[in-house]
C-alpha cells in the first residue's frame, strides 16, 4: 500500500468538485490525503478501499499530534470547515480534546443520556447539517407518521431485527388499507422508510460507536412494481405534454420553474428529486456536463456525470437566466430547492386538464412514465445497447468490479444517446421556443 498527501506546497481549497474528482480517479490501494488551505488543519482521507472522511490533525497536551475523524466525505466542505473550526476552538478554549469528547458522547449514551428512537433520529438530523430542508421535511413526515408513533418511546438499542421486519410490514399494511387507488400497494414508502431508519442505526453504529448491529440491516421486504406498468406514453402524448409545459415556461405563469424543470427532466431523463435539487455549480456550462455529487445520489457510491445536450443547455440557461439562487430551481420565500412532490403534483394537474378536454386518452399517466419511455426509446427504437440506456438512466452500477473499466468510453456513449434521445424529441415535438440553433449542435 501506498501513501500520497497533498503536502504543504500542494495545498489546495477543499471543493465538492475537487473531493468528487479525487474520488473518481482514486487508485484502489492507495490512501489519499487532500489538505485545506481554508482551514490549515482539515483534509479528506480517501482510504486504500475509496471511502472518503473529513479529518482534522490538531496537538494533543503532551505535544503530540493526533488525527481525528469528523465525518465522511458526503457532506458539503464548508459545512466539514465549520465542524473543524468548532472542534479547534473548544480545544483551545476549553482544552476539549475531540477524541476524549467522543469517547464521553458513547459513555453518555450508555448511561442513557440518547435512549430513545425518537432522541436518536433528532440527533442524526443534527449531525447531517447538509441535508436539505425537503430531505428533513420528507423524513419528519415519514417517521412522524409511520415510526416514532409506534417505537419513538422505546429505546433503540433494544429494537430487533424481527420487530423493525413486523414494524415495516404493519406500515405496508396500513398504507395498502387507506389508499385511495388499489395501485397504492405502500411497497415503495414501506421500503423507503426501512431505508431511512437503516441509515440513522448505520450512523449510530458507526459514527458514534453506540451499537454494533442494525435491526433494519435486511433486504427490501418488498418488490415496488410487481407488474410491469403499461406504457402510457407515445410520440402524441409526449408532444402534447411537451408543448403544453413549453406554453408554460414561456408565458406569465406562477410555475415557470416546475414548467422547466420537467422539461429538463424529459430530455435528461434523470430522477425527478435529482432535477429538482440541482445547484448551479453541479453545472459545468464549459463542458455540457451535469455532476450530481456523489451525497445526492440514490446509492451515494459514486457522482452521477449527465451529459447536457444543446436542448437541456437552453433549458438551463432559461432557469439561470430568472434566478441567481444557488438552487438551479428555487422555491419562493423559503430559500430551498423545488420539491420533487411541486413536479409530481403540477403534472397531474396538467395532465388531468387534458384528459377532461379529450387532449390525453388516460389519468394513468404519471410524471415517472417520462423517464421510462424515454429509455425505452434510446434501446428499442434508437438502437442503444441496454447498458447504455442504463447508463443514460443511472440506473448502471460502475462500482461492480466487471464494470470499472472504459467509463470514460461509457461517457462518450452516453452523450451519443442522450444526442439522439435529445434529437427524437425535435422529431416528436417540432419547433419550439427551446429549440436549439444549429450553431448551439457544433
Amino acid at each position: 500500500m501506498t501513501n500520497h498527501e497533498n503536502r504543504k506546497g500542494n495545498r489546495a481549497r477543499l471543493t465538492r468538485k475537487l473531493i468528487d474528482k479525487a474520488q473518481a480517479d482514486h487508485v484502489r490501494g492507495k490512501r489519499v490525503r487532500l489538505w485545506d488551505t481554508d482551514v490549515p488543519q482539515l483534509y479528506v482521507q480517501i482510504t486504500p478501499g475509496g471511502s472518503a472522511s473529513y479529518y482534522i490533525r490538531y496537538p494533543r497536551a503532551d505535544g503530540s499530534k493526533n488525527d481525528f475523524r469528523l465525518c465522511a466525505a458526503s457532506i458539503p466542505p464548508e459545512d466539514a470547515r465549520r465542524g473543524a473550526l468548532q472542534r479547534l476552538a473548544a480545544l483551545q478554549l476549553e482544552g476539549i480534546d475531540p477524541a476524549v469528547e467522543r469517547r464521553d458522547d458513547i459513555a453518555a449514551a450508555k448511561r442513557g443520556k440518547v435512549e430513545t428512537v425518537s432522541a436518536l433520529a433528532e440527533l442524526f438530523d443534527e449531525a447531517h447539517p447538509h441535508f436539505s430542508e425537503g430531505d428533513k421535511r420528507a423524513r419528519s413526515y415519514l417517521l412522524g407518521r409511520f415510526v416514532l408513533p409506534r417505537i419513538g418511546d422505546r429505546p433503540f438499542r433494544e429494537i430487533s431485527k424481527p420487530e423493525m421486519k413486523d414494524l415495516v410490514r404493519s406500515i405496508q399494511s396500513q398504507i395498502a388499507t387507506d389508499a385511495r387507488h388499489p395501485r397504492f400497494n405502500g411497497h415503495s414508502t414501506a421500503n423507503q422508510i426501512q431505508s431511512i431508519v437503516r441509515r440513522m442505526y448505520n450512523w449510530a453504529i458507526s459514527d458514534r460507536e453506540w451499537l454494533s448491529e442494525n435491526p433494519a440491516s435486511f433486504p427490501a421486504l418488498f418488490e415496488d412494481n410487481l407488474e410491469q406498468r403499461p406504457e402510457y406514453f407515445d410520440p402524441d402524448s409526449f408532444a402534447k405534454i411537451w408543448h403544453a409545459n413549453v406554453a408554460r415556461a414561456t408565458g406569465k405563469d406562477t410555475r415557470i420553474s416546475v414548467a422547466l424543470a420537467t422539461l429538463l427532466y424529459l430530455v435528461t431523463l434523470q430522477r425527478p428529486v435529482d432535477v429538482a435539487r440541482a445547484q448551479r455549480e453541479h453545472i459545468n456550462l464549459s463542458e455540457a456536463t451535469w455532476i450530481v455529487p456523489k451525497h445526492l445520489t440514490k446509492k451515494k457510491r459514486k457522482p452521477y456525470y449527465v451529459p447536457l445536450t444543446p436542448l437541456a443547455m437552453r433549458l438551463i440557461q432559461a432557469q439561470m437566466e430568472r434566478s441567481s439562487s444557488t438552487y438551479l430551481f428555487p422555491t419562493c420565500g423559503r430559500g430551498d430547492h423545488l420539491l420533487r412532490g411541486s413536479m409530481g403534483g403540477a403534472f397531474m394537474a396538467m395532465r388531468n386538464q387534458m384528459v377532461e378536454a379529450g387532449e390525453l386518452p388516460s389519468k394513468e399517466l404519471q410524471l415517472y412514465d417520462g423517464r421510462r419511455y424515454g429509455r425505452t426509446v434510446i434501446e428499442e427504437d434508437l438502437g442503444f445497447p441496454e447498458r447504455v440506456a442504463e447508463h443514460v438512466i443511472n440506473h448502471y452500477d460502475e462500482n461492480q468490479p466487471s464494470r470499472r473499466y472504459n467509463v470514460r468510453t461509457m461517457r462518450e456513449k452516453v452523450r451519443a444517446a442522450q444526442n439522439a434521445w435529445s434529437d427524437e424529441i425535435a422529431r416528436m415535438v417540432g419547433p419550439h421556443a427551446f429549440s436549439p440553433a444549429p450553431s448551439d449542435k457544433q
